[in-house]
């Protein structure tokens, strides 16, 4: 018989509600739970061998991040991505990104510099349409929030990454495919490493507009 997607791990423990959240949320973001699907609180604690209290945390964190709907009395279901919400999704972390330059590059230290160039190189490298692509776009936006020295920022980015990375999956933030982007990717590489926030925020918007196009 195949594993459930939220199959209990082999030595049973408690867990808490952020080890639950991190579970559901992984299954959601790959799609073992489909968008539209039930979650029941009861069989979920059934599963994980633990009580309902920490379960209900999980899934009202999910919901407030976009991957779960509750509806009292009546339903908790994965959500469903729709057209828009993931052209909203992709226009969001465009404009974060280039703000997030402007915040970060000026100021960062040359060890974040450091951190966030490797990032960058890592998320080009990565072949699109893959889980890798998603995880290592978001491990980039992620290592930009920190360098903006921003604690919510960073933490908001942090609590979000499996939002950003189900509602991004099979999109290419710069998509070195094209000879465009190639040229995006390449300037906006050499922005980053000159601190040049302003030129980074340029390229950026200049390619995705383009893009759209």
């Amino acid at each position: 018989m195949a594993d459930h997607p939220t199959s209990r791990p082999p030595r049973r423990r408690r867990m808490l509600g952020d080890e639950v959240f991190e579970l559901l949320g992984r299954a959601i973001r790959d799609g073992k739970l489909a968008p539209g699907q039930s979650l029941r609180d009861v069989e979920l604690a059934e599963r994980f061998g633990i009580s309902r209290t920490p379960v209900r945390e999980a899934l009202q964190r999910l919901e407030r991040i976009g991957l779960v709907e509750i509806s009292a009395n009546r339903f908790t279901r994965v959500t469903v991505p729709t057209e828009r919400l993931v052209a909203d999704t992709r226009a969001f972390i465009v404009g974060f990104t280039a703000e997030a330059l402007r915040a970060g590059l000026p100021t960062c230290s040359d060890e974040q510099l450091t951190l966030l160039v490797a990032a960058y190189d890592r998320m080009l490298a990565t072949p699109v349409g893959t889980g890798g692509h998603t995880e290592a776009s978001t491990a980039f936006f992620r290592t930009l929030s920190m360098a903006t020295g921003n604690i919510v920022l960073g933490r908001f980015i942090r609590e979000t990454s499996l939002t950003l990375e189900r509602n991004l999956q099979g999109w290419a933030f710069i998509d070195v495919t094209s000879d465009m982007g190639r040229r995006a990717g390449d300037a906006l590489r050499g922005a980053l490493v000159s601190r040049n926030a302003a030129r980074g925020d340029a390229i950026l918007r200049s390619y995705h507009r383009r893009r759209s196009q």
